[in-house]
C-alpha cells in the first residue's frame, strides 16, 4: 500500500512537470511508526527517500530506524507540562488571563 501511494504521486507528479504546471506534489504518512509495528515493512520509503521526486512528510510518536531518519530532517517535541496544556485551554477558551480558571 505504502508504495502504491508513492508510485501514484510520483506518476502525477511526472505529469505536472510535462505540463509545465508549478506544483510539487507531497506524500503524509500519519503515524508512519505504526506499519513497522504491525510487521509491514517500510523499506520501500528508502527508494522514494533517496530518488526525491516527491515531498515526504511524515509523523509518529515512536522512532524509526536509522536508515530512515538519516534520510530526513527529524523534529522532535519536549514534553509538555500541566501549565503549558493550561495555557493552551485558555487560549482555546478565549480567557488567557492568569486569573481565569479552566
Amino acid at each position: 500500500e505504502v508504495e502504491t501511494v508513492f508510485q501514484r504521486a510520483v506518476t502525477r507528479q511526472n505529469n505536472f512537470n510535462d505540463l509545465h504546471i508549478p506544483i510539487k506534489c507531497v506524500v503524509f504518512m500519519d503515524e508512519a511508526g505504526l506499519p513497522e509495528e504491525s510487521h509491514e515493512s517500510l523499506k520501500v520509503l528508502h527508494k522514494y527517500l533517496d530518488s526525491s521526486e516527491v515531498a515526504f512528510v511524515a509523523i509518529t510518536n515512536h522512532l524509526l530506524d536509522a536508515a530512515k531518519t538519516n534520510r530526513a530532517v527529524s523534529l522532535f517535541r519536549a514534553s509538555y507540562s500541566f501549565g503549558d496544556m493550561e495555557i493552551l485551554a485558555k487560549e482555546c477558551l478565549g480567557s488567557s488571563k492568569d486569573t481565569d480558571t479552566v
